[in-house]
């Protein structure tokens, strides 16, 4: 049987193992041109959306 201190050293050593292994990948996104690319897109579409809903609630809003 296994000592206490044994099993948790283990999980210890098993989480700091999966932290390094996400803090790679996250770094790997990080560096990805293409991730980079898909990521401007999205965010100047989210800000053209919300400057053409704004125009338009503008709008709205001069007619009444």
């Amino acid at each position: 049987m296994c000592h206490p201190m044994m099993l948790l050293n283990n999980q210890v050593l098993e989480a700091v193992q999966k932290r390094l292994e996400m803090s790679l990948e996250l770094e790997a996104w990080k560096t990805n041109k293409h991730v980079k690319k898909i990521f401007r897109e999205q965010i100047a579409n989210t800000a053209f959306e919300l400057q053409t809903s704004t125009l338009d609630g503008l709008e709205l809003g001069q007619s009444n």
